[in-house]
């Protein structure tokens, strides 16, 4: 199959949902909307097509609520969730394509249409879709911008009367057919002309409708070439017969036609459907591909093939998945994984995965080598059953079956292993100790597979990596193990167990977070709010909270893996924003780790009259009493004790989620220590020494200048496509360099100063805030 290849409509799709993500995680809320503003209504005809590929798209105009269109009231109800007939998706915020207005009318309020002031607040509860120079975004200037496509377009009259005229047909093509040269009106009239398999796959899949908007000319030149091409007549042959030739490709006209196609199958809306009415009988075994009712078989088929590993021995479990796997493997290359019609063949990979690294558990006889096991290798099974979660999505039913049949008993065995191991005492840990120019970032909850991932992540953007390891305080709950990370451990201390297992500070009372914070002062510890502007210098120590995987874990259960790329994307964001502010390290650290069972943990009783206080993984024992279960010395005072259900059990009945226990999942935890790429400090090495704002404009200085560097003003330092800067700049020879942000609506919001190479290699940055 061909790779596909993004065509205008996927970027212009691409870019609306970037700017949804132009913000800044925990500082500022997530937009309501993504106001498409078009005074021109330029762009539109390509909105038919933008409404199947976006199903948030919302279009301002005449009452038709079957196309999502609708006036001002309308949009308003809609984006208010009042619509019962109306389903947006949960994951997206609506984009409000507003034809015949500009941004500038809407933030002009006072002077703008009454029938469109209802739209004006949404300027500052969403985000509008625009050039980085704060403009509306016109078609040609999306073509040529970098932040757009990035082509290279003549600028003369008759180019933009071509572009625009044939924008709907253009915009179906890959982007790929318009690089690597000048495109002027020619260019544009040999697609809308010259493209027989576009036009052709149009056709498939809307008939006579098309040949109704097409008019008589133009649809007897469709015709002779469908003649001269593929050998039939689009007069006398139906669109299925045609559908029928596409999915049998018989011949190298209609192989071709396949593969453009599948290098961008949403956009020819209806294909799909012809295929499926199209199937033909008796030739299924030569090749199913492109059918997708045998798609769909195969789906079904998988499914009830994952539902049967119900109750079947883990062994057998998981060679029934190598199998599978070796059928269905190929289907993730299909059109139809394309289009999301495969989520159970892509699920297959990540439980392949989780099959073959639960297999075996080594026979380690010392706790130290059984943790380097885990913190080595296998995590990776952790992992596995979290991805295989967040592809099924909507298929999940059958996924989950199939994670516990292989991973429940594989997770027994390893948490019984790790407490048999842990019988003579779990080696306690000393609180971290913070270096002048460090800050301990604070991730709640990060277990040792994400910190994994988060890894990856932070090398992909040029960071420095030393990855530890250390044990967690026990019992694994944030009140005890996150005083015991932290900088002021060594004040602490406890006497009888608490119900919530808080220590005591060294005024003898129970640590509070107010409590908390005062001892960071007191130990010259900045506590750094993420929430608030992030500063740091060379002499600072800084001690930093982000991430809500503890509490939505506890929230949402197994549901937890589908959210957690926004929790990762979210401690990157931090991650880079601590470095614009000048901190020369990042020390990634967290309290717990925890086990996460679809369907539920088993349940282990434990009378209540033995024990104070019960949680789902731990408990505190009441008096004397001996409970039967595994009992480990509390962190905060030895000679009292927690009891732990064994193995990967829990105390409470239906717990997907939970900690508190004993197991490598909720001991072993990540050290990230995070390092600028060189550091960031070594002799030579550019930097920006200074940032002075004149209202909109930018005056940057930067020491150790090379030839050829420039500075980017973006919401996202990591990111060029949140670029809000009207050009970049080259620096000037003595290090000065003076830079513009022409929207206004941006002035007291958080930006970054970005610092790049010649190559585009970001190289320093530095927090600022648009008009000082």
């Amino acid at each position: 199959m061909t790779t596909p290849s993004r065509t205008i409509l996927e970027a212009i799709a691409a870019s609306l949902r970037q700017t949804a993500k132009s913000y800044y995680p925990g500082v500022e809320e997530a937009p309501v909307a993504v106001l498409w503003t078009d005074p021109e209504s330029a762009w539109l005809p390509v909105i038919p097509q933008m409404r199947q590929m976006l199903p948030e798209l919302l279009i301002l105009g005449e009452y038709k609520p079957e196309e999502r269109q609708g006036p001002v009231i309308w949009l308003k109800t809609a984006l208010g969730g009042k619509i019962e007939s109306l389903v947006l998706p949960k994951d997206q915020p609506p984009v409000l394509y507003l034809p015949g207005v500009a941004r500038l009318q809407l933030r002009n309020a006072d002077q703008c249409d009454w029938e469109i002031q209802p739209l004006v607040e949404l300027l500052y509860r969403g985000v509008a879709w625009t050039h980085k120079n704060g403009r509306d975004w016109s078609v040609e200037g999306f073509f040529v911008a970098e932040d757009g496509l990035g082509l290279d377009l003549a600028q003369d009259e008759k180019t933009r009367l071509s572009l625009r005229t044939a924008l709907g047909v253009i915009a179906q093509s890959p982007i790929s057919r318009l690089q690597g040269r000048r495109l002027e009106a020619s260019d544009f009239d040999s697609l809308v002309i010259g493209d027989t398999p576009r036009d052709l796959l149009t056709w498939i899949g809307h008939g006579d409708a098309v040949k109704a908007e097409w008019g008589e000319e133009r649809w007897h030149a469709f015709r002779s070439r469908c003649s001269d091409d593929f050998d039939f007549d689009p007069d006398k042959q139906a669109p299925l017969y045609a559908a029928e030739r596409l999915g049998l490709r018989d011949d190298a006209a209609w192989k071709a036609l396949w593969e453009r196609f599948c290098e961008a199958p949403a956009i020819y809306s209806g294909v799909r459907d012809r295929l499926d009415q199209a199937q033909p009988s008796g030739l299924l075994a030569l090749d199913p591909e492109p059918w997708p009712r045998e798609n769909a078989k195969f789906e079904k088929k998988l499914a009830e093939s994952l539902s049967a590993l119900k109750g079947m021995a883990a062994h057998e479990a998981r060679q029934k998945l190598a199998d599978l796997e070796k059928e269905h493997a190929l289907r993730r290359q299909w059109v139809w994984a394309t289009l999301n019609e495969a989520p159970l063949a892509q699920a297959l990979k990540p439980l392949h995965t989780l099959g073959e690294a639960t297999r075996s558990i080594p026979a380690f006889s010392m706790l130290g080598e059984f943790s380097k096991w885990y913190a080595e290798t296998g995590w990776v099974a952790d992992l596995a059953a979290l991805d295989a979660l967040h592809a099924a999505a909507a298929e999940e039913g059958s996924v989950r079956v199939a994670i516990r049949a292989i991973y429940l008993p594989w997770l027994e065995e390893v948490c019984a292993r790790f407490q048999q191991l842990s019988a003579t005492g779990i080696p306690v840990e000393q609180g971290l100790k913070v270096a002048e120019g460090e800050c301990l970032l604070f991730v709640d909850g990060l277990r040792l597979d994400l910190a994994r991932r988060l890894a990856d992540q932070l090398e992909e953007r040029s960071f420095n990596l030393d990855f530890q390891t250390r044990f967690s305080a026990l019992p694994t709950v944030t009140a005890t193990a996150k005083p015991a990370v932290s900088p002021i451990a060594g004040k602490l201390s406890g006497d009888k167990i608490p119900p919530d297992f808080q220590p005591n500070g060294p005024d003898g009372k129970a640590l509070t977070s107010q409590r908390f914070t005062k001892l960071l002062q007191d130990s010259s510890i900045e506590k750094v709010d993420e929430t608030n502007p992030l500063f740091g210098s060379p002499h600072s120590r800084g001690w930093c909270e982000t991430g809500r995987i503890d509490s939505r874990g506890h929230d949402l259960g197994a549901e937890l893996a589908h959210h957690l790329p926004s929790e990762l994307a979210r401690v990157v964001t931090l991650v880079e924003r601590l470095f614009a502010a000048g901190w020369k390290s990042v020390r990634i650290v967290t309290d717990h780790g925890w086990l996460l069972m679809p369907g539920g943990l088993e349940k282990h009783d434990l009378p209540g009259f033995l024990v104070e206080s019960r949680w789902s993984r731990c408990a505190c024992i009441k008096g004397q009493s001996v409970p039967d279960t595994p009992t480990f010395p509390w962190r905060w005072n030895p000679a009292e004790h927690v009891a732990v259900a064994p193995g990967a059990k829990s105390f409470k009945g239906g717990i997907e989620y939970s900690h508190g226990g004993v197991s490598p999942q909720e001991c072993v935890l990540p050290v990230i220590t995070v390092t600028m790429a060189d550091d960031g400090t070594l002799s030579g090495t550019p930097k920006i020494a200074s940032v002075k704002w004149k209202r909109q404009r930018c005056t940057v200085e930067v020491s150790n200048t090379t030839p050829g560097l420039r500075v980017d003003v973006r919401r996202q330092g990591g990111d060029p496509s949140s670029t809000v800067a009207a050009s970049l700049k080259e620096v000037e020879p003595d290090g000065q360099v003076s830079i513009l942000v022409a929207d206004e609506t941006l002035e007291g919001k958080p930006v970054a100063i970005v610092l790049l190479s010649e190559s585009n290699e970001l190289i320093a940055k530095a927090d600022t805030i648009v008009g000082g």
